[in-house]
C-alpha cells in the first residue's frame, strides 16, 4: 500500500479514530490525551480533515524524528505494509531522480511526468530538510487532497472556483520561489 492509499483508508474514519491513526502512522506513536482531544475538538468545530492531516506533516515532532532517524533506517521493501513514518524515512534516503520518482508514486500514485522534472528545485534538493519541505507542500496540493478523498464514500466533492485549485505544478512553483528566496538566487 502506498502512502496515499493508507491515508485514503484513514480518511474514512470518524474523528477520534482518524486522529489516532494519524498519530500512529505519521508520528509513529500513540496519541497523548491532550493532543488527541485538541484535534477532535477542532474537527467538531469544523476544521477539515485535510487541515489536520497537513498539521501532522508540518509538525516539528515529525521533522525532528525524521532528521534523527533517517540515517539509521535499514533497507525495507516499500511494497510491504509499514507506517507512513517508516515509508517517509525510506523515501528520504533516496537521492535525485530516485527520490522524485518514489515520492510521486507514494504521494500522488503516479510517475512524475516531464513537466514535473522541469522544475529545477526538484533536481537541486540536497538535504532532508529540502525533501521534507517538498512533502509538506505536496500534502497541501489539490491533486493530493483529491486523491485522499477519492475513495472516501462519505466525502462530498464540491465544485471549486478555478482560483481555489492548488495543483502539484502550483506547489512546485511555490517551492521554487521559496528556494530562491532562501538561497538568494
Amino acid at each position: 500500500m502506498r502512502i496515499v492509499q493508507i491515508l485514503q483508508e484513514i480518511y474514512k474514519y470518524g474523528s477520534s479514530q482518524f486522529v489516532k491513526e494519524l498519530y500512529r502512522e505519521i508520528l509513529n506513536r500513540e496519541p497523548d490525551d491532550k493532543g488527541l482531544n485538541n484535534y477532535i475538538e477542532a474537527l467538531k468545530k469544523g476544521v477539515k480533515k485535510e487541515t489536520i492531516l497537513s498539521s501532522f506533516f508540518r509538525s516539528n515532532e515529525l521533522f525532528s524524528k525524521l532528521n534523527k532517524s533517517v540515517s539509521n533506517v535499514q533497507h525495507v521493501d516499500l511494497s510491504k505494509k509499514g507506517t507512513i513514518f517508516t515509508r517517509l524515512q525510506l523515501i528520504l534516503q533516496r537521492d535525485g531522480d530516485a527520490f522524485i520518482e518514489e515520492f510521486f508514486q507514494e504521494f500522488l500514485n503516479r510517475k512524475p511526468n516531464k513537466k514535473d522534472y522541469s522544475f529545477p528545485l526538484l533536481l537541486r534538493i540536497r538535504s532532508n530538510k529540502d525533501k521534507i519541505n517538498v512533502v509538506i507542500f505536496f500534502t497541501k496540493s489539490r491533486e493530493f487532497t483529491s486523491l485522499i478523498k477519492f475513495k472516501n464514500k462519505n466525502a462530498v466533492r464540491k465544485p471549486h472556483n478555478i482560483t481555489e485549485k492548488i495543483t502539484a505544478n502550483m506547489v512546485l512553483n511555490k517551492i521554487e520561489s521559496h528556494y530562491r528566496k532562501d538561497k538568494n538566487i
